[in-house]
């Protein structure tokens, strides 16, 4: 199921394992592992009916000494809809010249958070 639901993702997964529930962060989720050619990953998807990945780890295979990426997401927010302004941004234009002390005395944008909205 998971293969087939998520087929871009593993498109260049050459085998796949189930290790039953554990839990992440005392949440039961659905540990699965995958092997591809230069990394192997895992990844932990809470289990019912949210399934939301709640932590995944690549290992690079080809790298010195195997280096691990490690993530962990446990703030998910799935009850608030997400509105444009989270997408909005303000990028200047790379070939313009600027003085140091406009870019110091400027001031700080407020990033706004899907939290504090009403």
């Amino acid at each position: 199921m998971f293969i087939k639901k998520y087929s871009e993702q593993t498109k260049n997964v050459t085998s796949g394992s189930y290790y039953g529930a554990s839990k992440v962060f005392g949440v039961l989720c659905e540990h699965l592992g995958f092997v591809q050619e230069d990394i192997d990953w895992q990844i932990w998807i809470e289990s019912g009916k949210r399934q939301i990945p709640r932590k995944i780890v690549i290992t690079y295979k080809n790298l010195p000494g195997q280096p691990q990426f490690i993530a962990f997401l446990n703030d998910w927010v799935i009850d608030k809809s997400i509105t444009d302004f989270v997408f909005n941004s303000n990028i200047p234009d790379p070939n313009q010249r600027v003085e140091m002390s406009q870019i110091i005395n400027k001031p700080q944008n407020k990033i706004g958070s899907i939290r504090t909205q009403n």
